[in-house]
């Protein structure tokens, strides 16, 4: 490190992976309009089959919507980033002004809230999903619950946390404050962001793996292994959350290269595209599901006599060559 605080050392200075803007630009464009499509497709596709949309439909929407502003805020915030990492390195001779860096430091702040509010829309709408799906036990219903409050406390602790980034939720935006903040405080920030994330993505995709690979949904075993993957498409997300944290609290590696950026970009789009994959009957398909005999409509039924109504399958899946999820003839009580 030179007296003017620029990195002199030719170990690192001959192994840089930067990404241009350029190239950070287009990826966040491309990835966003790939994402509202594919949402957009999805409610076609809901619209067709049932003439209406469903609170999944409406959470998936809006972490859609929100991806044009964060998409924004990313791309106001990443140039004075890479500036202000090109001079470190550098790579040029312009330093980022302090009027740039504290209107970054605002447009940072904005760029978190979206975020998370993009990922834990994404999760409401999961969970508004499998409810939907797979509300046919008191088991599940007992999983769901407790999903969802874990998921809504995760919420509101990564909120609280993001408004005390700098220390004090009064210094949020000041530059100073948030410059100054101890490295320890930054990197706890970090690693309880990523670890509520993580672990709310992981307990997420347990429902539907449970339930399709329980006895009360008449599947086939190839039926059953393409609807896991399909919803074990969350895991993707979680790489790219786990990806993001360890290049945040590397030194190493965020010096040498600004893969973070493309992490920071790749993170929700992936989500929203996730979310919103289930829909598409060409990446469900399950062959010869079979079909019901002597109805119109498949219904969950208990084995055992009861006053209980029967648990109706919603209308969108009884075209079961979608989402393969034709019921049997009888569930057992769970």
């Amino acid at each position: 490190m030179g007296a003017d605080g620029r990195i002199q050392d030719p170990e690192i200075l001959n192994h840089l992976n930067i990404v241009s803007i350029d190239q950070l630009t287009i990826l966040g464009w491309t990835t966003t309009v790939l994402s509202v499509l594919l949402t957009m497709g999805r409610l076609i596709i809901h619209w067709r089959k049932v003439h209406s949309l469903t609170l999944d439909d409406l959470l998936n929407t809006m972490s859609a919507i929100l991806l044009i502003p964060l998409n924004i805020t990313c791309l106001i915030y990443l140039p004075v980033e890479v500036q202000a990492q090109s001079y470190a390195l550098g790579l040029t001779d312009k330093m980022p002004t302090f009027e740039q860096l504290n209107y970054s430091n605002h447009v940072e702040l904005a760029m978190l809230f979206l975020f998370w509010f993009v990922i834990y829309l994404v999760k409401a709408s999961f969970l508004a999903l499998f409810w939907r799906l797979f509300n046919i036990s008191s088991r599940f219903r007992m999983w769901w619950c407790g999903i969802t409050i874990f998921t809504a406390l995760s919420f509101c602790v990564t909120i609280l946390m993001t408004l005390w980034r700098c220390g004090n939720p009064s210094d949020i935006l000041t530059f100073g404050a948030c410059e100054t903040m101890s490295i320890g405080t930054a990197r706890a920030i970090l690693i309880i962001w990523s670890v509520l994330n993580s672990i709310g993505g992981i307990v997420l995709m347990s429902l539907p793996v449970y339930m399709v690979n329980t006895r009360m949904l008449a599947l086939e075993t190839p039926q059953r292994v393409g609807i896991t993957l399909i919803f074990g498409l969350v895991v993707v997300h979680i790489i790219f959350d786990i990806l993001r944290t360890v290049y945040a609290l590397s030194p190493d590696l965020g010096v040498r290269t600004n893969l973070l950026a493309v992490w920071l970009i790749l993170e929700p789009n992936v989500a929203v595209i996730v979310c919103a994959l289930p829909h598409y009957k060409g990446m469900l398909s399950c062959g010869n599901c079979r079909k019901a005999r002597g109805s119109s409509s498949f219904s969950f039924t208990k084995s055992r006599s009861s006053a209980r109504p029967q648990t109706i399958v919603p209308m969108d899946l009884q075209d079961v060559s979608g989402y393969c999820l034709e019921s049997r003839s009888t569930v057992e009580h769970v």
